[in-house]
């Protein structure tokens, strides 16, 4: 017969870290944890200007297009900062291996291939990869035709009405 007791559930970890950054108790990374500080993607220093610079690159490549609208200026800044974090973790990646002396991978490489989904995705979203441009252009295609095909079914009806 299967024990049907509730199971206690498990006291909040409260993070405290050691030398390391890692949580003495649960060893998760706590936020700010060397490791985040040595790759630099969390670090405040020069990651401004990054993101200046990053906006300034994601305002050219939008230019007129879908995602240069007010309502996306939260997705053009959100993806401004993904792109100066990412740069930062390509660089040190660049600098340091993908992986330690020991062969390990750094947790970087996972931190760097989760912020590259979510960077194509914001990227997506505002019509700047490939495949987003290629469905807006076909979209876009689709409303031209369809526009067309109205004025032309607009026209035979007052010919047919005047004639």
């Amino acid at each position: 017969m299967a024990d049907l007791r509730p199971v206690p559930a498990k006291a909040a970890c409260d993070h405290t870290p050691d030398s390391s950054g890692r949580c003495t108790r649960c060893g998760q990374f706590v936020r700010g944890n060397l490791i985040a500080r040595t790759h630099g993607a969390d670090s405040a220093v020069g990651l401004a200007i990054e993101v200046d610079r990053a906006r300034d690159e994601i305002e050219a490549a939008v230019g007129d297009g879908p995602g240069c609208e007010d309502r996306f200026a939260l997705s053009r800044e959100q993806a401004s900062a993904l792109l100066a974090r990412v740069r930062r973790m390509r660089r040190y990646v660049e600098r340091n291996d993908i992986v330690d002396r020991k062969g390990r991978l750094r947790p970087v490489a996972l931190r760097l291939d989760a912020a590259e989904v979510t960077l194509s995705r914001s990227l997506d979203s505002l019509g700047l990869a490939p495949a987003a441009a290629a469905k807006l252009g076909v979209n876009l295609g689709r409303a031209v035709d369809l526009a067309s095909a109205l004025a032309r079914a607009r026209e035979s009806r007052s010919e047919a009405g005047s004639g």
